[in-house]
């Protein structure tokens, strides 16, 4: 092996591990995103469940209060 080819697979080497790093963060992104999604839609429905629930009046919008 020669010194160019030595130095080409240590170039390959490392662009393999810069583009398995950006794949890992971008795998961790993207579940950390996806989790943070699903707390939200839990703490809507928490939240949208926990409102009084009062009968509606008839004739009576429930913003003309």
């Amino acid at each position: 092996m020669t010194d160019g080819d030595m130095s080409a697979l240590i170039a390959l080497f490392f662009l393999a591990f810069f583009l398995l790093c950006l794949l890992v963060e971008g795998a961790r992104h993207y579940l950390r995103c996806r989790d943070l999604r699903a707390q939200i839609r839990i703490l809507d429905s928490i939240r949208t469940s926990d409102a009084p629930c009062r009968p509606i009046e008839s004739g009576k919008n429930a913003h003309e209060e």
